[in-house]
């Protein structure tokens, strides 16, 4: 809102007659604005002192509509924007309520525990490859060879003795520590089918006490 008064000499554009006015505006630009939209040929604008009011001329009805036109529109154009749509909340669709039919359909067998148990058989099967492979190699390696040898040639032979030995007990270790894998992830799969199974029964248990309780909650 304009918070200073200025005096803005010039003269009438249909006159001639040199006059001035003093008006109330934010800057001096401003008070050029309104001193043109009266009919004010400016030539100099200052700020008012308080004896400007005694020699200014009475504004007219006009002067003040045209100073009132500025703030109208203004006015308008605020009534006329639109409003922001409220942000309406994206709720979910409530649950449906288990039914008794469907708390009471089996799950497909073995539907839970497959992938532990395929685990089991599988590392159990390398498990006793492993083994049978670690047997082979530790019965060639402690076979007896036939024929002379010289030094040399003896302890050449112990060395491959040796390191086949090594690698067959690592092959049965292997075999063992993957039997012992296999064995585990058999008794997971044995713990989650029985919590499968008790899950189930509760819930048909569950069901079945529902729909034998009576519509209006009476007991019969």
């Amino acid at each position: 809102m304009p918070t200073h008064f200025f005096r803005v000499d010039g003269a009438d554009q249909e006159t001639g007659e040199e006059t001035y006015l003093v008006l109330q505006a934010d800057t001096k630009p401003h008070a050029e604005k309104l001193a043109r939209q009266q009919g004010l040929l400016i030539a100099s604008v200052r700020v008012a002192k308080p004896a400007d009011w005694q020699a200014a001329p009475a504004a007219s009805p006009a002067d003040e509509a045209v100073e009132e036109q500025p703030a109208r529109e203004e006015a308008k154009r605020d009534a006329a924007a639109p409003e922001e749509p409220s942000a309406v909340p994206i709720t979910s669709p409530p649950e449906p309520p288990l039914t008794p039919e469907a708390a009471a359909a089996p799950s497909p067998p073995g539907a839970v525990v497959m992938v532990p148990i395929s685990i089991a058989v599988v590392l159990a099967c390398v498990g006793g490859a492993l083994i049978a492979g670690g047997i082979v190699a530790l019965v060639l390696a402690l076979m007896p060879r036939g024929g002379v040898l010289n030094e040399l040639q003896q302890l050449d032979a112990r060395l491959h003795e040796l390191t086949e030995t090594v690698l067959a007990c690592m092959l049965v270790l292997s075999g063992f520590l993957a039997l012992a894998i296999a064995a585990m992830c058999y008794l997971a799969a044995g713990e989650q089918r029985a919590a499968h199974v008790a899950a189930r029964s509760h819930d048909v248990v569950t069901a079945r006490g529902e729909a034998a309780v009576p519509a209006d909650g009476s007991t019969p």
